[in-house]
């Protein structure tokens, strides 16, 4: 299940889902849209506090597992470099893989570097874990 676009309570599905078995609560964060963090360090903070928190109170026990849809290295901040992206991949990439259903990139392979899976691993902005 997903909440509602633009919805002012990310949470406001937890006590729903908490009476099904086997449910996911499927969130996306959206930095492109949001033109209230214009640099790098406000994007990046947003992730590592805003987002980490709405996730910490979305999974609770006894209820539905959290996975984190949508997410890219496209945001609203002109002027970046490819540490500053990968900088921002790698906070979103460690805050989202606390969900307990994991997290999917935006789409594995697109004509803009920045919405492409594909091509972040190919310029090594994302580096993916081998196991």
């Amino acid at each position: 299940m997903s909440n509602r676009l633009n919805t002012e309570d990310p949470t406001e599905l937890v006590n729903f889902t908490s009476t099904f078995d086997n449910c996911v609560i499927d969130v996306h964060y959206y930095n492109r849209y949001n033109l209230n963090f214009p640099s790098v360090k406000e994007n990046i903070d947003l992730v590592k506090t805003n987002r980490s928190s709405q996730l910490n109170s979305l999974m609770r026990a006894n209820g539905a597992r959290v996975f984190v849809g949508e997410w890219t290295t496209e945001w609203g901040v002109q002027g970046t470099k490819d540490e500053d992206r990968k900088s921002f991949a790698d906070v979103q990439m460690d805050v989202y893989g606390q969900a307990s259903f994991g997290w999917a990139f935006w789409s594995y392979k697109n004509n803009k570097t920045n919405w492409s899976m594909k091509g972040m691993i190919q310029k090594r902005i994302i580096s993916v874990p081998q196991n």
